[in-house]
This record gives structure tokens, sequence and C-alpha cells, in this order.
């Protein structure tokens, strides 16, 4: 955000909003939020939902919590190392046990929130001593349509009506938080409260997701761009507070350290770092156009690594030109550099060198859209201005900008009504995305597993041979698989799968269980299958799983046991 150096004449103009109009406005963004997403509370779980809410067995007890926050969660789980994460679900499961009503219910407050921080954080941005007359006279309207075109944007569903993806969200309002209150403490006469308020966010945010990591450093640009000016007058009038926030990054470390590698060793994870970042480049540049234009909007994209320099170069040459304008920028206009910083640190982590092993998703959107959405509506004011200046009345301008929000923000509300409607059924939502991605093998299993629970066995069935045939080396495919055709009967197709599953996965006992019931069956013609089922109770002993003792003797009922068994 640009403007002349600061003088005691701008201090003196600063301008104020009408009496109220910061509460006004915070309720009115409530409630268009709220109107947003209010279709979006009876939606399913989907996806990772599964592994880290209906399959979760930590967040069954809130109480202890020092129990609850060190309970170890599954690796490469979206849970894994994020304890206000696990707090909140268990919170949640205490509240409704697996409803989903309850869970919604606090994603959209949590987007409520931070939405309501991204207001007050440019309300007070826009009116520093140095900005432009002209944004500091309209700083709140302009702070209130930025916050409200981010908070009703289809894009942000994907972190607030995916219901584990709450994290996102979670972590938005704690970054905003701890620059808000950092703010406020640099003009207020309570300054240590406020910069206590600012830490206490941070570390609650290193808590949460590992982006958090850059709010330190944003902070300090912050400071430098809009209140003392340099690096060296922000770090001496404030060394304590920055003191304090880089002693939060050694909550991260200890996370990350406790709860291990998050990326996985198979898929994109397993990439060369300098091909994850080049594949990334494209997959930015879609995040872009979708911010401008969120349509079509996908649950699970599987985006492949980049083959050939024509997927690179033009993702390539927008993102590197958006980079070099942030480095310039934040030599040469650190307001409007500040905005551009935060879009590419809190995207670093998940779009850069560290390859993760899915390379795009939309939640990872979330925070960085607002940066993007900060800067349009800033931008669109400052050349509004130019444009019209000495030609059209300024009522005219005014008139007409706040026409444009309004018919913006109806849009992308519209919008966002749609995308929850998506959510509304797993199968839909799944069927959606096989539109956009048909060679998706995760979404064929995904939808194949939701068709089997609606009891839609034939449908089911097509989807697990689909993806069975697009990665013959996905284990779940085949356990999947095998335990529907076990449901169905077909005792000799469910041990084969359950064959291939202990090809793929040695140590899984859980196949050797599930190929002994499927051995036991077959026995009953061909009694050589009863050696074989005896057989993989041993090696199921073997891995440390008791098969139960109700099987056993329904075994021993028809076969005699080997010596192996009782040694």
């Amino acid at each position: 955000m640009p403007g002349p150096k600061r003088t005691s004449s701008d201090s003196s103009a600063t301008a104020r909003p009408p009496r109220g109009f910061a509460w006004l406005g915070g309720a009115f963004l409530v409630i268009v939020t709220v109107a947003a997403y209010s279709n979006g509370l009876w939606g399913e779980f989907v996806l990772d939902d599964t592994g880290s809410i209906t399959d979760n067995a930590t967040i069954r007890r809130c109480w202890p919590v020092h129990e609850l926050l060190a309970a170890r969660q599954e690796p490469g789980s979206t849970t894994q190392g994020r304890p206000l994460l696990v707090l909140s679900l268990a919170a949640n499961y205490a509240i409704s046990g697996l409803d989903v009503f309850s869970y919604h219910v606090f994603n959209v407050a949590m987007h409520v929130l931070a939405a309501l921080a991204l207001f007050g954080l440019l309300n007070r941005l826009l009116r520093t001593p140095g900005m432009p007359p002209r944004l500091r006279q309209s700083a709140g309207w302009l702070a209130l349509a930025t916050a409200m075109i981010w908070a009703v944007h289809p894009l942000t569903t994907a972190a607030v009506t995916y219901v584990i993806q709450r994290v996102e969200s979670m972590m938005a309002l704690l970054y905003l938080l701890t620059l808000y209150c950092m703010l406020r403490g640099s003009a207020s006469r309570r300054a240590a409260w406020w910069y206590v308020a600012s830490v206490a966010a941070c570390a609650a945010g290193m808590a949460t997701k590992e982006p958090m990591a850059s709010v330190p450093l944003a902070v300090l640009l912050l400071d430098r761009a809009f209140i003392a000016g340099s690096f060296r007058k922000a770090l001496s009038a404030r060394w304590g507070l920055y003191l304090a926030l880089a002693a939060t990054w050694g909550l991260l470390v200890a996370l990350a350290f406790v709860s291990g590698d998050r990326g996985g060793t198979a898929g994109a994870a397993a990439a060369n770092p300098l091909v994850y970042a080049a594949t990334e480049a494209g997959v930015v540049l879609h995040y872009l156009s979708l911010s401008f234009w969120p349509h079509p909007l996908c649950l699970d994209y599987d985006w492949k690594l980049a083959r050939s320099a024509g997927e690179v170069v033009p993702g390539a040459i927008v993102i590197c030109t958006l980079l070099g304008a942030t480095l310039w920028a934040l030599v040469r206009r650190p307001r409007w550099g500040f905005a551009g910083a935060v879009f590419f640190m809190v995207l670093a982590p998940t779009s850069s060198f560290i390859p993760l092993a899915d390379l795009a998703f939309e939640h990872r959107m979330y925070l960085p859209l607002a940066a993007l959405v900060s800067v349009v509506v800033v931008g669109a004011s400052l050349l509004m201005g130019l444009l019209a200046s000495g030609r059209v009345p300024g009522a005219m301008v005014a008139v007409g900008m706040a026409l444009g929000a309004v018919g913006i923000v109806t849009a992308l509300l519209v919008g966002t009504r749609q995308r929850n409607e998506d959510y509304r059924s797993a199968i839909v939502i799944w069927r959606q995305t096989l539109t956009l991605r048909p060679d998706n093998q995760r979404a064929h299993n995904c939808l194949g597993l939701h068709l089997e629970q609606a009891g839609r066995l034939d449908e089911a069935m097509g989807e697990y041979d689909i993806a069975a045939r697009l990665d013959p080396n996905d284990w779940e495919i085949f356990m999947y698989r095998g335990n529907l055709l076990k449901k169905l009967g077909r005792f000799d197709q469910a041990a084969h799968d359950y064959s291939r599953v202990i090809e793929l996965r040695p140590k899984l006992a859980g196949a050797y269980m599930a190929r002994a019931g499927c051995c036991f069956r077959l026995g009953q013609r061909d009694p050589k299958q009863y050696d074989r089922a005896w057989a993989d109770l041993i090696q199921c002993r073997k891995l440390g799983l008791e098969p139960p003792r109700e099987n056993v003797q329904a075994l021993e009922s028809v076969s005699t046991a080997p010596a192996e068994w009782n040694p």
C-alpha cells in the first residue's frame, strides 16, 4: 500500500470512520458471511475427515487435556503435530459425537472471526500516518469491502465447508490476530498487554499449522512498512517483542520433532525438490486464476509432477514476475511489498521446494487469498481515483465503487452457496471431482467407499475396479475391494485381493486376518484352504495381532491346529 513519507501534517489529517462504523461494519460482515455458509452446515465428512475425525480414537475424550494434546496421531494425518486442531475436534466430539453439524458450526465461527480480524487489521493499517489521504478517508469502507469479498469467496470453502481443513482457518485467524495485536500495541498506552496477546496468538498458531512459522517475520515487515519506517527502528523500539515471537519457533520445532515427518515417501513427496518447485509454479498460477474466476473448484486434484517445459514455463514466468515485483516493492514500496510477502511466505511451506504427497489443494490459498484481495481492492480504489481525477465527481466514483463491490460480493456469495451444496453429499462431491479429474484414482476409491456405505454395492465395485486399474500398487484399493467381495460372498476373489495387499504390505496383520477368514469359507470345498487359514493366523500372531477367539474356535471345529499354533 503506497504512500509518501510520514509527516506531521499526515498525522493531523488522520481520517476517522463514522461513530460506530467498526461495530456496524463488523455486524454486517458477520451476517453476510453466515448467509454465505448457512447451507453448508450439514455437509458430510469427506476425504481426510475419515482418518482425522471418524476413525480417530484420540479425540473420543477431551479430558485430561494434557493427555489429549500429548496423544500421538496417525503418521501423515492432518492432525499430526497440531495439538490445537486435535483439541478443537475433541471438543466437537464431546458436544455431538460424529454428528457433523457442530463441526461445521465451529468452522464457520472460525471463518467469521478470521474475517473480523482481517477487517480490524486493514481498518487500522489503511489509516496509519503516511498513507494517501484518499485511502485514510475511506479506510473503513475499503477494509470492509476487502474482508467481505474474502469471506464470501468460493475459494475459501475448501477451508470452511471441508471440516478437517479448519486447521487452515484457525491458523489464519491466529496469524491475523498476531499482526492485529502488535499493531494495536504500537499505538496503545497499554502496549505490553497487546504485545503479550500478540505473542500468545503466535504461539497458539505454531501449535496449529506449520505455515505460521512466517508470522514473526511478517510482524517485522509490518512494523517497518507501516509504523517504524526501518528495520533498525522497529527492532530498537520492540526488541523484546521480537525475541518473544522468535521464541515461539521453538514450539514449532518441538512439535515437528515429536510428531515426525509429515511429507511421506510416496508420490510427489518422493520427488526431486527442484521438480516439485517447478510443478508448483503451475499450481500457484492455477490458484491465482481461481482467485479471479473461482470455477470450477475441485476437492482433490491429484495433480501430477510436471514432465515438460510447457507445463512449467507459463507458471514460472508469472510467479517469478510476481516474486520479483514483491522483492522490489519490499525495498521501494514496502507497504505493497508487505502484502506480497505474506502471500508468498504463507504459500512457501506447501508450494516451494518441500515435497509433499499432494501438490495442490485449494485450502492452501485461504490466507494468501486475503493478501491478494487486499491488494486488488486498494489498488482498484487508487486507480479509480486517478482515472476520475478532475473529470468525474468524487461522489459518483464512490457510488460506482460501492455498486461494484455489492455486485462482486453478491456473485461470490451465490458461488459459495452453490459450492456448499456439493459438500452436502460425499457421493455428489466425489462425482463432481471425477468430472474434472476422471483419472483420479483416490476419487474413484473414495466414491466406491461412500457408494458401499449407501448400499449401492454394484456401483461401488465398479469404482474399485477403476481405481485398481489406475493404480495397481495402492494396497488400500485392494483391501477395500477385498472387503466388499467378502461381503458379497465371493471369497476366492476376495482372497486374491488380500494376497495382493500382503504383497504390497507384508507386515499388515489385518490383511492376513482377512485372508484367513476367506480361506476358512473356501475350506468347505477345498480342505487344503484350512491349512492356509492357519498359516495366516500364525502370521497375524507373529505381527502382534491376536486373532479373535471365536474365529480360532470355528477353525478348530473343522481342522486340527498345527503344532506351530500351540508350541
